[in-house]
């Protein structure tokens, strides 16, 4: 054999040793490369999903607080409006018999102005004139009823100046509405209480 060929063949041999290395090294980088850019794109993935998560967590916490600060928002209206109440009563006067009308009260740990209060009353079943009261500031009055004539304009009282009616089925308050100073309505009746109206 000649040694030249020999050397020959182990140099073609080598070559195609080292094209089969190159071969596979391409081929494994082409692997590392693909794996490299799944995983980045599943990086990519991941975080855009978590970002839309914690978008969509603060959302719905936004959304759990602006509601629970419109409960308590709604549920301290609810308490204001609630002081606001009427029932008949008497008062003595000492030169003249009793008079007769409508105490009417904004009283309570939380007060307010009310607006365009209208109270709608029952004397022996008859609907009578309701009494209107444009501004109604926090305290107790006594509105005296002239029944024909109307109401005479509500007068500031103690709650020792008027006696209630207590058991009198032939004087009703059959409803109350009103304005809060926020402009929302409230309608009182005796059958379903108090409600925005």
């Amino acid at each position: 054999m000649d040694i030249g060929s020999l050397a020959e063949w182990a140099g073609a041999l080598s070559g195609l040793a080292a094209l089969f290395v190159a071969v596979q090294a391409n081929r494994q980088s082409r692997k590392s490369e693909k794996y490299a850019r799944e995983t980045e794109s599943l990086s990519v993935e991941l975080n855009r999903q978590i970002r839309e998560e914690q978008r969509q967590t603060e959302l719905a916490m936004h959304k759990r607080e602006q509601e629970r600060d419109h409960r308590d928002m709604e549920r301290d209206r609810r308490l204001i409006a609630g002081g606001l109440q009427a029932w008949w009563a008497y008062r003595d006067q000492q030169d003249t018999c009793q008079q007769w009308g409508l105490v009417v009260s904004n009283e309570g740990s939380q007060v307010s102005i009310f607006y365009n209060v209208q109270i709608d009353v029952e004397v022996q079943g008859i609907t009578t004139r309701p009494l209107c009261i444009k501004v109604l500031p926090p305290g107790r009055y006594f509105a005296i009823n002239r029944f024909e004539q109307g109401w005479e304009l509500p007068e500031e009282c103690g709650s020792s100046q008027t006696h209630a009616l207590l058991s009198s089925t032939r004087h009703q308050v059959v409803r109350i509405s009103f304005q809060d100073s926020l402009g929302k309505r409230w309608v009182w009746n005796p059958q379903e209480g108090l409600n925005p109206g």
